[in-house]
């Protein structure tokens, strides 16, 4: 993601490469050609003996990554890997009600031998999974026009904005840092695409939540759970730098939708107080992602029309699909829907049409020419699926 989100700032022919060659071994290596979804990790350097768990909340990343990848690249078969690791998701990870279970059991002998049945699933649902689940279902909506249909259920169940961790089990601990920092970021991609204020308000709750219960003023950084949830033996805080950096992108995007700048400056001193050691671990690129957000100002569009009107949504998930996830789409209200994009210094008139969106992005080099053969294709799905 973080190499990714660079190649679309610089346009560097280099990192694209890396990019391609990294998710193409993804692909090769990872991929489950038989049940569909992606193993954990690969035993050795040359990607052999592939560890055969499928954890919920991976799966999400991944396929929101060759999403994302697919649309900025113009590579079909990025699309189409994360849009099968998502139907994999709602098949074997989740209920019929699309509540999203922790994990398919690894299996090895299973992959072995043909036939025989599937590996377990641990049922449990806890709510890392489900919020990067529906994150990743919102961009599939935006790429392909397809919703696989996962279950907001995190959000159901903290009304208030404090997530328990366990949605199966609620009366347990809540407001773990990387829950309530997933939950925020995806429902921030609900509200892109939806312009639903209630989503706005919820996301400022749950934000408010963590800087109360989880920051920690010493450290400039959050706390991985709330000091009660650390139990009787009192033990340090901990500060991981993969939830650090999902806070700091999910607060990033907060400030810029709600025009709260209290939000971007936690976000800052997090980037500031664990750089050094993001630098030295394997976690660092979710601090360094952050850091680029705050670096790199994102697309911004301002979204006039009545959320209602599907002509809105459209245009919502053009640009979106576009210009990626980090766009701040801010919804105006009004009668007829039109779009104003801007990206650093340059604004595009309003546009009503998502595929004259597309064209003019595209006329300017901020999109490639393949995305308007994914609008297409998109447009003919939602079709068939709306008769």
């Amino acid at each position: 993601a973080l190499l990714l989100a660079r190649w679309r700032a610089a346009r560097d022919g280099g990192l694209e490469r890396i990019v391609r060659a990294t998710l193409d071994a993804n692909v090769e290596h990872l991929a489950d050609p038989r049940d569909g979804g992606f193993f954990r990790y690969a035993a050795a350097a040359d990607w052999s003996g592939p560890h055969t768990e499928k954890v919920a909340v991976d799966q999400a990343r991944i396929a929101r990554l060759f999403l994302e990848a697919g649309s900025a690249l113009a590579e079909p078969r990025y699309i189409e890997a994360g849009r099968r690791g998502l139907a994999h998701a709602r098949r074997r990870l989740a209920d019929p009600e699309g509540r999203v279970f922790a994990s398919v059991a690894a299996d090895p002998e299973y992959y072995a031998r043909p036939g025989g049945d599937p590996p377990p699933v641990d049922r449990r649902r806890f709510a890392d999974a489900g919020a990067a689940m529906v994150g990743a279902a919102c961009l599939a909506l935006a790429v392909t026009g397809e919703s696989p249909g996962f279950r907001s259920e995190f959000r159901e169940a903290a009304p208030d904005g404090v997530i328990p961790h366990r949605l199966d089990a609620p009366a347990g601990v809540s407001g773990l840092l990387r829950d309530q920092a997933l939950a925020i970021e995806a429902t921030l991609m609900e509200y892109r695409l939806s312009g639903d204020p209630e989503l706005l308000d919820w996301a400022r709750r749950a934000a408010e939540q963590s800087i109360r219960c989880l920051w920690d003023e010493h450290a400039g950084a959050f706390r991985a759970a709330p000091a009660e949830a650390d139990g009787a033996l009192t033990l340090p805080p901990i500060f991981p730098l993969l939830a650090n950096g999902e806070m700091a992108l999910a607060l990033v995007a907060l400030a810029a939708h709600t025009g709260r700048d209290e939000y971007r400056r936690y976000a800052e001193r997090v980037v500031g107080a664990l750089s050094p050691q993001a630098l030295v671990s394997p976690a660092g690129p979710a601090v360094a992602l952050a850091a680029q957000w705050l670096e790199d100002k994102p697309a911004e569009a301002d979204l006039h029309g009545d959320p209602a009107d599907a002509r809105s949504g459209d245009l919502a998930r053009a640009v979106i699909a576009a210009m990626g996830p980090a766009t701040v789409v801010r919804w105006q209200g009004g009668a007829e829907p039109s779009l104003v994009l801007c990206l650093r210094d340059l604004c595009l008139p309003p546009l009503e049409d998502p595929r004259a969106l597309l064209q003019s992005l595209v006329d300017l080099d901020l999109a490639p020419g393949g995305i308007l053969s994914f609008r297409s294709s998109s447009q003919r799905t939602g079709n068939e699926e709306a008769s």
